[in-house]
């Protein structure tokens, strides 16, 4: 359960009723599907410029996600000038006006290569770089990645009174939080966790009818609308349903119940339902980055993600930054350009596509986005951008590539790409933009009906390989930076290391077969100097390195100990931990010599904590 740095507050009280509360609150939908408060606020906001400009047309509309899409319609009739009647005065300056019109064109452009770049103030970077902001931190885990084209990360939330703890992929990619209901009886249903409102005292109905919530390709979801908390744990996961809430903090969450979903889709999601993270301002509680720095748990609307895809493990934290997880000289500050058709995406700027050196035609530059979603795992498109992108992948002519492997040797033969963002290159290896499933490897990009052709969806294929941080403040903006587990790295050979009952690990250096040899010492029980033989990943990539040894308890000084015959084995990794310091985490197996006396379950002992931690590297 997400551990929330900041102050407890008292849980003993539920939600009030809804009689009293203002209804504009709590009223999402109207009776047609719109967001009444979005069309008030557009209707509010518009410019001058924007009424003169009548080449564009904003119109609202609803698409099945019940959400609100901000289309933009050309007519170029509507955008043409009368020459005849421009005023002759101005035809006798065309000297002066090209050159001011060169000028601006300069100063245009320079404005959009640094407004590309420079979304956020310097005051707000500043902040958001402190390591002093309070936050809500939830470890993620990867589930099995499917054809489904879902993310396989998730994380732990529990809703409700008792909390119920429930599976959620935390989703840049969507407006609608939402989770499987125990009332749904599908196949797809079936096989999740559902919330059971029943068991909820602090579960209040939106008194909205049953609606049914169109996925596009996935099919359609039949939700009742609720508002309930969820509790954000300050403490262990074990038994939270019987945890006094005096022990957690909490955040009213408005959330669909999902009552009837099918579909394989559905029923392959690691998850039983997803949290939104929208990159519109969201004033209801939906949003859980808006909800914390609006109750004041939080300083800043921010969500950030760290993964590390061989270990299966990371972090979404909300309301800052977490420095210790990027290289801090790689950060982008990313402006933001949402799409009228998917205002709810976070979408920046695509620049460049190249495979193997080569730039790839799919439209890149001023106006196509790349969408940056964290509730999907493959790159996504329409069908031409990807029929563009998989053909420069596997080539042309009588060797053609093939888009399924079965041996994960034939990677070498695929080329590396790169996409520009913002000036910058993010590259992607053929490890990377493949993904197992079963016992083959699949290429990571998939069609997707419906998205526009000046648009590549990302998914965790690419940000699994970055720092990524989604910031509703000021204008709003994306941070990309280099994880610290791709920017650093730690080779065990040659290394001092100690235990917590002061037990000395000396392993040396690791030849190019893998294998190495080493010496173990204690000041406490056995006492000698004892034998260390073992076998490592010559060479490691990343800040993990796998690690295999054995310590024979006969010393190579002094008497022989009693148990001189016996032998002990070490398995595990060496990591990084979040300071960036190498920790050797391992389980231990004793092995006894078997005698007449030694009964058959005392022969061995396995177990776990037989931890290490850095101490010097030998010269």
């Amino acid at each position: 359960m997400g551990a929330c740095k900041s102050k407890v507050v008292n849980q003993n009280t539920t939600l009030p009723p809804m009689e009293g509360r203002q209804e504009k609150e709590f009223n999402i939908f109207d009776n047609d599907g719109k967001e009444k408060d979005e069309e008030d606020q557009y209707d509010k906001e518009a410019t001058k410029e924007e009424k003169e400009e009548v080449s564009v047309v904003p119109l609202y509309v609803t698409n099945g996600h019940n959400e609100t899409n901000n289309i933009s319609l050309s007519n170029p009739e509507l955008n043409t000038v009368d020459n005849d009647q421009t005023d002759k005065n101005e035809e006798d300056q065309d000297d002066k006006d090209a050159t001011k019109k060169e000028k601006e064109k300069v100063d245009m452009t320079n404005a959009y290569n640094q407004k590309n770049t420079i979304s956020l103030s310097k005051p707000l970077k500043t902040a958001l770089l402190s390591s002093d902001n309070p936050y809500c931190e939830y470890p993620l885990k990867k589930g099995d990645l499917s054809m489904n084209g879902a993310t396989p990360w998730y994380c732990t939330i529990a809703i409700g009174t008792p909390a119920q703890p429930l599976k959620f992929m935390i989703d840049t990619g969507t407006k609608n939080t939402w989770v499987t209901s125990s009332t749904c009886t599908t196949d797809a249903c079936l096989v999740h966790t559902g919330f059971n409102p029943k068991k909820s005292s602090s579960l209040n109905s939106l008194n909205f009818p049953p609606n049914k919530v169109d996925f596009g390709p996935w099919g359609e979801m039949e939700v009742d609308y609720v508002l309930d908390i969820s509790h954000l744990d300050l403490g262990s996961e074990k038994r939270l349903d019987q945890r006094p809430l005096t022990e957690l903090c909490t955040e009213p969450i408005s959330i669909m119940l999902a009552t009837n979903y099918s579909g394989e889709q559905f029923k392959y999601l690691v998850a039983d339902g997803g949290m939104a993270i929208p990159s519109v301002p969201d004033r209801e509680a939906t949003a859980l980055p808006y909800a914390l720095k609006n109750g004041g748990k939080t300083k800043f609307e921010v969500c950030s993600f760290y993964t590390d895809p061989v270990m299966g493990t990371g972090v979404c934290r909300m309301g800052a930054l977490d420095i210790n997880r990027f290289d801090e000289n790689t950060v982008q500050w990313i402006e933001t350009k949402p799409n009228s058709d998917f205002s709810y995406l976070w979408c920046v700027e695509l620049d460049e596509f190249t495979c193997n050196g080569s730039v790839v035609d799919i439209g890149t530059g001023k106006g196509f986005n790349l969408a940056l979603d964290t509730g999907s795992s493959f790159f996504k498109g329409s069908k031409d951008v990807i029929a563009k992108i998989t053909n420069a992948i596997e080539g042309s002519g009588l060797q053609r590539l093939s888009r399924v492997l079965y041996s994960k040797e034939d990677l070498h033969k695929y080329p590396t790409l790169k996409l520009n963002i913002a000036g910058t290159n993010y590259e992607l290896t053929p490890e990377q933009y493949f993904f197992k499933v079963g016992n083959r490897w699949e290429l990571g990009f998939q069609v997707m009906n419906g998205l526009p052709p000046d648009m590549l969806l990302a998914g965790s294929i690419f940000l699994d390989t970055v720092y990524c941080a989604f910031i509703r403040e000021e204008e709003g903006a994306v941070l990309l930076a280099q994880p610290k587990s791709t920017s650093q790295s730690f080779n065990i050979g040659g290394t001092n290391w100690i235990n917590s009952y002061d037990s000395k690990l000396y392993i040396g250096p690791i030849a190019e077969d893998g294998t190495f040899s080493g010496n173990y010492s204690s000041t406490t029980g056995a006492t000698g100097d004892y034998p260390v033989v073992g076998v490592a990943d010559p060479s490691p990539i990343g800040d993990t390195q796998t690690i295999s040894f054995s310590v024979s308890w006969k010393s190579r000084v002094g008497r022989y100990d009693p148990s001189w015959h016996d032998v002990s084995s070490f398995t595990g990794l060496v990591k990084l931990n979040q300071t960036g310091k190498p920790c050797l985490k391992l389980n231990h197996l004793f092995q006894q010599s078997i005698q007449k006396s030694v009964t058959d379950y005392t022969a061995t002992a396995l177990s776990t904590g037989g931890d290490f931690t850095f101490v010097s590297r030998s010269k």
